[in-house]
């Protein structure tokens, strides 16, 4: 793992959260945790699990770069819609919103290429910080119309089955800056 200085961790995160706020339909987030870059190298798999409830409401993954791939390496992630474990792949620039915490999600298949760098950011409710000891009636109804978004610039990603999220609030770090 590469470690990143507090500094470029803050400004990451600052900028991320309001992608997640929007999310999970407008819910105002605290930051609990940025991890990353995280590098994974041939052969790499990730066993299925479900992260901390008291930090990870709302998580997102960036996928920073993919190297000499042989194959794509699809996240397994439990669909809390369909109950069923779904395969999501992703590219460079991409983003994967998820509730880690409620989602079982891992690479169980060996990861077939030199390298795959991911960064991962988690939130939770900030006038809720033991959220998940609510009683729950039904399950929340996100503001999300596709997986993966996507943060890089379309002409990079030919091919690529996504949609570009574009920021258009001046007073938010632009894209690029992240």
């Amino acid at each position: 793992m590469c470690y990143l200085p507090f500094g470029l961790k803050r400004r990451w995160h600052d900028a991320l959260r309001p992608l997640v706020e929007q999310w999970i339909g407008n819910v105002e987030l605290e930051d609990t945790d940025l991890y990353g870059l995280r590098r994974y190298t041939r052969g790499s798999t990730l066993m299925p699990h479900v992260d901390r409830e008291e930090t990870h409401a709302a998580s997102v993954i960036v996928n920073i770069g993919q190297y000499g791939m042989d194959e794509e390496w699809p996240l397994q992630i439990y669909d809390l819609h369909t109950g069923e474990m779904t395969n999501v792949t992703m590219q460079p620039g991409e983003l994967l919103f998820y509730e880690s915490a409620k989602c079982l999600h891992g690479r169980e298949v060996p990861l077939q290429g030199d390298a795959f760098v991911s960064l991962f950011a988690h939130y939770r409710p900030r006038d809720a910080p033991r959220w998940f000891l609510e009683e729950k009636t039904e399950a929340l109804e996100w503001n999300y119309d596709g997986l993966p978004y996507s943060l890089g610039d379309a002409e990079e990603q030919v091919g690529s089955k996504t949609r570009r999220f574009v920021v258009e609030d001046a007073s938010s770090p632009t894209l690029g800056e992240l």
